[in-house]
């Protein structure tokens, strides 16, 4: 179950990543003068903005995405050091809620993106997968919180 969870952050970070690069390319060709010349002429009214648009929000989303996968190695690596009953097992017990919560959410928008279809729809079906997995659910519950070697 654990390593479900370190290949669903890794692919996140990864993502994440991709996605800033993406928006800092789509941001940098928003502005007129970084378009070259022979292309100028043939740019409509809105292209620029939708250019800006679109690469501000996938800088949101991978931010989000970044953050998430971020979040989740720190998590899966904190609960296995944790001692059961602990004021801490309580707040991580949370923190892993609302990540599998944001995790589901992203995985919904991956199926709903038909831009890059077949990455995004894997991605989203295997982080649906992950996130109702009933280890994660289990560990999200608290009820293999603190330091579980039966699933490594």
């Amino acid at each position: 179950m654990y390593s479900h969870l370190i290949v669903f952050s890794t692919i996140s970070i990864v993502r994440g990543l991709g996605g800033l690069l993406l928006a800092g390319w789509l941001i940098y060709f928003s502005m007129r003068e970084n378009i070259p010349g022979i292309r100028q002429p043939s740019l409509k009214a809105g292209d620029l903005t939708a250019f800006l648009a679109i690469g501000y929000l996938v800088g949101a989303l991978a931010v989000i995405r970044l953050s998430h996968g971020l979040s989740i190695l720190w998590l899966a690596a904190r609960s296995r050091r944790l001692q059961k009953g602990g004021k801490e097992e309580a707040a991580i017990k949370r923190l892993f809620q609302s990540v599998r919560r944001i995790g589901w959410g992203l995985s919904i928008v991956d199926l709903l993106d038909l831009t890059f279809f077949p990455i995004t729809t894997g991605c989203g079906l295997y982080g649906l997968l992950v996130c109702r997995n009933a280890g994660v659910l289990d560990l999200t519950e608290g009820k293999e919180l603190a330091a579980s070697t039966t699933n490594p």
